[in-house]
């Protein structure tokens, strides 16, 4: 009977430790992971302070940009209204760079690096 009580004394160690070591490995994945992730959100942050970096300063910022479309425009529909006649498509392309440039500054405000 004592080698009975001994051989599942011994069973249940080996399933004791099988499920420790388990336990530990799947700990030490879930940290790997955890690093690796916060490698990527670090490198996001950093690439987002980047583009940030271009959209605040870069030849003047988004808002020199803006003002500076408008200007354009505005020199476009003065001196030569006959142009938009003539290009159909530079109404649609100017709309959309203003679009595309107002897009991206409020993208740019409302994100937090």
């Amino acid at each position: 009977m004592t080698i009975f009580f001994a051989t599942i004394a011994l069973a249940t160690i080996a399933i004791l430790a099988y499920t420790v070591r388990r336990q530990y490995q799947s700990s030490q994945a879930m940290h790997e992971h955890r690093m690796h992730l916060a490698e990527e959100v670090q490198e996001a942050r950093l690439q987002l302070r980047r583009v940030r970096e271009v959209i605040d300063r870069s030849a003047g910022g988004i808002e020199k940009r803006i003002r500076e479309h408008q200007e354009i425009v505005a020199a476009i529909t003065g001196r030569q209204p006959m142009l938009f006649k003539e290009e159909p498509g530079l109404e649609h392309w100017l709309n959309a760079n203003n679009e595309f440039f107002r897009a991206l500054k409020a993208a740019a405000v409302s994100e937090q690096v």
